[in-house]
This record gives structure tokens, C-alpha cells and sequence, in this order.
């Protein structure tokens, strides 16, 4: 209606047009991309700096949020993962469980280091490209500081007791965590029933770890399976 103003908020309803100038109010959780606001072209100067005011505030969350992931997490990319899930799923619900499970087998997926490539896949599906280049500098910053400082005193630590103890019980706990991030991961698909996802699973793992299969030959063996699998669902209807 002329002389109103609609902004798009995050977390608020969505404004749907119905003709003769009538509106029908949807309410969601959250639009489909967590930090895309809009507002209407013949909203005032101010309602525009308010919601730029707010997309910088959403987008500093991301980066706060990812480089305190990036700066205390130990074990690789496989640990990032399991506490990216429990910040931007369990704590903040800016992501559905299957939503992060669809872009954590993404990431894995793509070549490169799993931590950069699970932030570029959330980073994009909350805040499009912006968000990409917020969450890559969130992750690569810390262990570009750390091992920077490190490596200048590396004779030091590499001959230290002390540290070669501490990095020893590290290892315990990050083993301790991949196998959480299994149990969470393995447990989503059991609770939805998928018992094709199951069996590729289990023919996965027997693959890498009975029979020492090279882990290259089983992500693009599970790529086509997931595939064959997904099709048969789309033809008989369940995908959709």
C-alpha cells in the first residue's frame, strides 16, 4: 500500500502479494538466506541505513562466531565441522540438521582443506558471496597467526617434553571428537529411516578401514551411489 514501508527482517514474515494492493503475512523461522534483507524502493533513507545497519551486525556475527571456531578448535577439518553444526544448528538454528549435513557432504566433497570448504558452503548459504569472503578470513586467520608464531620458535617446541605430552592428550580428545561427529552424522540418517544412506555408509567405512581401499576411490564410488540413489527417490516420488 502507497506511504507504507515493508522491510524484510531475518527470523520475522514475509510479505506476499496478493493483487489490489493486499498483502498476506507468512510467518517463517527465517528467510531463505539468513542475511538477506531487503526493503521496498520507496522506503525512506532511514529504513535503508537500518537494514544495512543490521546486515553488518549479522555478517560481524558470522565472522565473530567462525573465527572463535577457527581459534580454539584442534583435530582438522572433521572437528570444525561437528562444532560448526552445534553453533549454527543447536545453538544459534540459523541451519537445519539436514541442512548442514547437506553442506557438510559439500564440503567433504570439493578439494582442499575441509575446514575452508565447509566455511565457503555455510558462509554462502547464509549471507550469498559477502558471506563466503567473511567466513574464509574467519577460518584462515587464527592458523595463520598461530603457526606463524610457532614456526619461529619451532627448534623449542619441536624438543620440548612439556609440549610433546600436551599434544599427545590432544590428539586423545580430537580422536574423541571425530568419533561424536560420526555418531552424530550416522545417527541422523538412522532416525530418518535411510536405509540405502545406511548401507552406503557402512560400505564406505568397510571399504577404508578393513579393506584399505585409497579414500579417493570411495568418495567417488558413495558420489555415484548417492546419485543412483537420489534418482531412484525423485522417480519414485520420495524426493520430492
Amino acid at each position: 500500500m502507497p506511504g507504507q514501508c515493508r522491510v524484510q527482517r531475518p527470523c520475522a514474515r514475509i510479505l506476499i502479494p496478493e493483487g489490489g494492493g493486499r498483502f498476506r503475512s507468512l510467518r517463517t523461522r527465517r528467510l531463505p538466506n539468513q542475511f538477506s534483507t531487503s526493503v521496498d524502493p520507496q522506503c525512506g533513507r532511514g529504513a535503508k541505513e537500518r537494514v544495512v545497519t543490521r546486515r553488518i551486525g549479522l555478517l560481524w556475527k558470522l565472522f565473530y562466531f567462525t573465527l572463535e571456531l577457527s581459534a580454539f578448535t584442534f583435530g582438522g577439518g572433521y572437528v570444525i565441522v561437528s562444532l560448526m553444526k552445534k553453533t549454527f544448528v543447536d545453538r544459534l538454528h540459523w541451519l537445519e540438521d539436514e541442512e548442514m549435513l547437506d553442506l557438510v557432504a559439500i564440503a567433504e566433497a570439493a578439494p582442499g582443506s575441509i575446514a575452508i570448504s565447509g566455511a565457503i558452503v555455510v558462509g554462502y548459504k547464509l549471507a550469498g558471496v559477502t558471506g563466503i569472503l567473511v567466513t574464509v578470513v574467519a577460518t584462515a586467520l587464527p592458523p595463520l597467526v598461530i603457526i606463524s608464531l610457532i614456526s619461529v620458535g619451532y627448534e623449542a617446541f619441536c624438543g620440548n617434553e612439556t609440549v610433546r605430552r600436551l599434544l599427545h592428550g590432544m590428539q586423545a580428545g580430537v580422536a574423541a571428537v571425530i568419533f561424536s561427529v560420526v555418531w552424530d552424522r550416522a545417527g541422523a540418517y538412522v532416525k530418518r529411516r535411510d536405509v540405502a544412506a545406511v548401507l552406503i555408509m557402512a560400505a564406505a567405512f568397510a571399504a577404508a578401514a578393513l579393506l584399505r581401499i585409497n579414500v579417493i576411490y570411495v568418495v567417488v564410488i558413495c558420489i555415484g551411489a548417492g546419485l543412483v540413489h537420489a534418482w531412484r527417490c525423485m522417480k519414485t516420488g520420495k524426493g520430492q
